[in-house]
């Protein structure tokens, strides 16, 4: 396709001539990572040099589009030049700009369509036709046709198979279900909560936002299920009704029995088949108690059956009822994967007509110059390839960056692509300003495992730093109670003073050398050891910004937990949040030593044989020597061994972050950096990234004057 060259684009606004398009090629960057964090969907990966994590490409979107801002990006796009300021920002982009952004874009598109076609598709070779408007010196599709269409084991690019693999995983059956069954339980939490009625006294803001991102998020993951067109009834409803069967199957005592010659005995295809119906009625009715059900441990419990299920179907004989009902699984995935290949044809055919201004989609808007529909056709972009749009912006180099994110504000893209904003529970300010914000709501993106949150942010002056203050209050949980007095009255419980200090003193000096708000900082691996740094650690302009940015971190104990305000912990002697039940059992000792035993028997290596008194012995070495192995924290509730470092990671949860690991509660959010402290809590030296300090922030945005 025909765009001008960038300097050229950017004489367009600066001096009045008349200009001829040239033809250029816009180089991509390319990776070289062979690491992969993406679960499904297109897998991010860090760019050359750095360390983006998922978690980052997903904050590439939270960018303002201000008139400065815009003019900024130009700016850097056209290599520093001033911009002559009587120029009005929506007339700084021209329609060859737009274009050249949307070419960068396309390409990377191509990249993500052929990638997902080679993850459903049968065919040996790989079948694509290139589009025209990407060139045939173009390396993306270069990439493609040596990783791809005729594979060259001397030019195969790990980053482009790291994300063929994330997609392949997208497709996985088993992963495939998982999804389905999240989607569900989002859906019916949508409809509990009213999340589409703002109105309604059931409504929560921060909730609804983070069940319509979590939705969006698996409708991009899995578009084997859901397509950029919209919702595939008949692939879902193939998918959906098997996997009924097959949780239906797993309990069912006949399950196993054997029917010789299915494929060829009418009778035995009669007794199977009424097995089937029998199961997928039995299926239907546990998968919606499940979804349904007001405890989320109850749906985990649905994902725990099925991955059990799954497990006895693959080891099944096709001979059998639970063998017939694996294989009929995985058809139906397979069927709907055959359906994804047939639609990635169809939006590889219509890629090109994003670049065409009077396409069939333009035709319906009359009165709009050229340069407007190609806004509205990059806009019709961003709602079909949102994945796309953020892997290229973290691809990008800095002055393409700078164009495209121009381009996406111009259009009215960013809604389409930005993290939904949590602004209820929000008030005072502006900032700066005499009256700070005070935040109390529950913390998101991160349904159903948001936290109450109650924090200040201030900033009289704009010579001042912004304050975060958090004040944690701390009750005792039952094995504590009346074991824990305040001999001394000084306001604090005699078996939480020590914690007490360190955990604030580590807190308060973690956070702001981070921000580089003290010279050095005193920082306790455990509680007995402990470090002097020398701050801002790391160095990072994003952390240390001007004015700056200061935390107060504070605990304050309670005797009881009546009318105590959130955010509210509770301590326990033990605790660990991988037990099933609620706190009830997750801060019993007794629970826990069991459900240690549990682990070391089964997983642990220990070095002796796994047996009860080799375990028992374990468990006693590592409650004297390494307690926090033994416990496991949460939002909520702490226990009296938790180290320093995870205790950072909950004060950051109080302060509004989600996690960025993945487990069985959370298989679908954004993986950080293995530095970030969000994503290994334990480790000594987790660190905070520039976004963090933008998520804490956020509710400053929602107090802007200009709002």
């Amino acid at each position: 396709m025909a765009v001008l060259m960038p300097r050229l684009a950017c004489l367009t606004f600066l001096v009045a001539v008349s200009l001829v398009p040239a033809v250029a090629h816009i180089p991509l960057s390319v990776n070289q990572s062979n690491i992969v964090d993406g679960f499904g969907g297109y897998g991010y990966l860090p760019s050359p040099g750095h360390s983006e994590s998922e978690a980052q490409a997903a904050s590439v979107t939270e960018f303002t589009c201000d008139p400065d801002s815009q003019r900024e990006r130009i700016s850097t796009h056209c290599g520093g030049i001033d911009i002559r300021p009587e120029i009005k920002t929506e007339n700084l982009l021209r329609e060859t700009m737009k274009l050249e952004a949307l070419s960068r874009l396309q390409e990377q598109a191509l990249e993500y369509l052929a990638l997902r076609l080679a993850s459903v598709s049968k065919k040996n070779p790989l079948e694509i036709t290139r589009p025209e408007c990407i060139s045939a010196n173009s390396p993306t599709w270069a990439k493609i046709q040596a990783n791809l269409i005729s594979p060259n084991p001397n030019a195969i690019n790990y980053n482009f198979r790291g994300r063929l693999q994330a997609l392949k995983e997208s497709i996985d059956p088993k992963n495939v279900a998982h999804g389905m069954l999240w989607m569900k339980r989002l859906q019916v939490a949508s409809v509990s909560l009213h999340c589409n009625d703002t109105t309604s006294s059931h409504y929560e803001e921060g909730s609804c936002s983070s069940i319509e991102y979590q939705m969006k998020r698996l409708a991009n993951q899995y578009p084997v299920l859901w397509s950029a067109y919209g919702i595939e009834s008949t692939r879902i409803e193939v998918v959906e009704s098997n996997l009924d069967i097959l949780v239906g199957m797993s309990t069912m005592s006949d399950k196993d029995e054997v029917f010789p010659n299915i494929a060829t005995s009418p009778d035995s295809r009669k007794a199977v088949n009424r097995m089937l119906n029998k199961a997928w009625a039995e299926g239907r009715d546990i998968v919606h108690d499940a979804v349904t059900s007001d405890e989320h441990d109850d749906y985990l419990e649905v994902e725990r059956r099925f991955d059990q299920a799954f497990s006895d179907g693959a080891g099944a004989s096709t001979d059998t009822p639970m063998g017939q009902a694996y294989k009929r699984f995985v058809n139906g995935v397979q069927f709907a994967a055959n359906g994804l290949e047939a639609t990635t044809r169809a939006q590889m055919n219509n890629l090109c007509s994003y670049s065409n201004a009077n396409n069939p989609r333009t035709h319906a808007l009359p009165g709009l110059s050229n340069s407007q529909k190609i806004s509205h056709n990059i806009r019709d972009f961003a709602a079909n390839y949102p994945s796309v749009i953020r892997q290229a912006l973290v691809d990008m180099p800095q002055t393409e960056r700078a164009l495209a994110q121009a381009v996406l504000c111009e259009s009215g893209a960013m809604p389409k692509l930005r993290l939904p904003k949590n602004c209820s529970g929000v008030s005072g300010g502006p900032l700066p300003g005499s009256a700070a914000i005070l935040v109390d709501q529950i913390s998101g993106p991160d349904w159903p495992y948001g936290m109450p949150q109650r924090m200040k942010i201030s900033q009289p002056t704009p010579t001042q730093p912004v304050e975060v203050s958090l004040k944690v209050n701390l009750v005792l949980g039952p094995e504590l109670q009346d074991n824990c007095p305040d001999q001394n009255h000084d306001g604090v419980l005699d078996c939480l003073e020590r914690l007490v200090n360190v955990w604030g003193s580590d807190a308060n000096g973690f956070l702001n050398c981070s921000t580089g708000q003290v010279p050095s900082a005193t920082l306790w691996q455990n509680m007995q050891t402990s470090r002097v740094v020398p701050c801002p650690d790391p160095v990072d302009p994003g952390l240390q910004r001007s004015p700056g940015v200061k935390f107060k971190i504070s605990f304050q104990t309670h005797t009881s937990d009546d009318d105590v305000p959130e955010p509210k912990v509770t301590i326990h002697r033990c605790f660990n949040s991988s037990i099933p039940g609620g706190p009830s059992n997750q801060g019993s000792c007794k629970k826990v030593d069991q459900f240690n035993l549990s682990r070391c028997l089964t997983t642990w290596t220990i070095g002796v044989p796994r047996t009860v008194e080799n375990c028992q012995r374990e468990i006693a070495q590592r409650r004297l020597h390494n307690p926090e192995q033994l416990n496991r924290a949460d939002s909520g509730n702490y226990s009296l061994t938790d180290s320093p470092q995870i205790i950072r990671h909950e004060i950051l949860h109080a302060l509004g972050l989600p996690e960025e690991y993945q487990d069985q509660k959370r298989p679908y959010g954004h993986i950080g950096e293995h530095d970030s402290i969000m994503r290994d809590g334990r480790g000594p030296y987790g660190r905070i990234y520039p976004r963090h300090l933008n998520q804490i922030l956020a509710p400053v945005k929602c107090r802007m004057e200009d709002e």
